[in-house]
């Protein structure tokens, strides 16, 4: 038989990319399981990660290549190779920040990969940036409408309880308790002084008038400031319906 590695020409073993990772201190996840995490990703990828770049707690206000490890990393990825860096919140400081590193890796043909769990990475500067930040804007908004939403149910429950779920009760109520089990209760005062206010009012007397007397009897309010004009304004407007002329 003849010999077989004679007849098949032997092929060159293509060598495995190469990547750094980054990863930033953070009381949420440890240092060591964000560093994992790239490892595995590496490895199931077959990227040959070359080293770690890691900066502390106190930068994360800062852009990724101002950082004192971001910068070092910037210095020594090379065109062709891959960044492995553990999620959005942990490697860049804004929105602008994680849209520029996809810009200056898009220009030096760097990869960018964003790893949380092996099975939820993701490239971005496989895509054009501008679809990105299209991305990135939609998703703010609907985090914020989801946000907005979930605290409007919130509130509404909290008014459905009796209990604190704005900081005005109504002209009329005032808020008891310690904070936090705070719940609305009729002010007495208050209540008589706007039940004469509605009885003036229908009875002819005019805003200037009601204004005079309350400040003649030295009438406070709950917070223990005179009535004003708009406040009595507000009352008859808003609390008791009465459509002003």
């Amino acid at each position: 038989m003849e010999n077989l590695t004679a007849i098949i020409p032997s092929l060159p073993l293509t060598p495995a990319p190469l990547a750094l990772g980054y990863c930033r201190e953070s009381t949420k996840v440890p240092i060591g399981t964000q560093r994992i995490a790239i490892l595995r990703f590496c490895q199931i990828k077959k990227l040959r990660l070359l080293h770690f770049h890691q900066d502390a707690f106190d930068t994360a206000d800062v852009p990724l290549a101002d950082r004192p490890s971001g910068k070092l990393m910037w210095e020594n990825l090379q065109s062709g190779q891959h960044l492995v860096v553990y999620e959005l919140a942990f490697a860049f400081s804004n929105q602008q920040d994680f849209l520029a590193t996809i810009r200056e890796c898009q220009a030096r043909d760097i990869t960018l990969h964003v790893v949380r769990r092996v099975d939820t990475a993701f490239e971005p500067t496989a895509f054009p940036l501008e679809e990105t930040a299209k991305a990135l804007e939609a998703y703010r908004t609907l985090n914020r409408n989801c946000q907005s939403e979930s605290t409007r149910i919130a509130l509404i429950e909290r008014r459905r309880q009796g209990c604190r779920y704005t900081n005005f009760p109504g002209y009329g109520y005032r808020w008891v308790r310690r904070r936090g089990r705070q719940i609305r209760v009729p002010d007495q005062d208050e209540l008589r002084v706007i039940a004469w206010l509605k009885k003036s009012w229908l009875a002819g007397q005019s805003l200037d008038q009601l204004y005079f007397k309350l400040l003649e009897n030295r009438t406070r309010t709950r917070s223990g400031k005179p009535w004003s004009r708009s406040r009595i304004y507000r009352v008859l407007r808003k609390v008791l319906f009465i459509d002003w002329p």
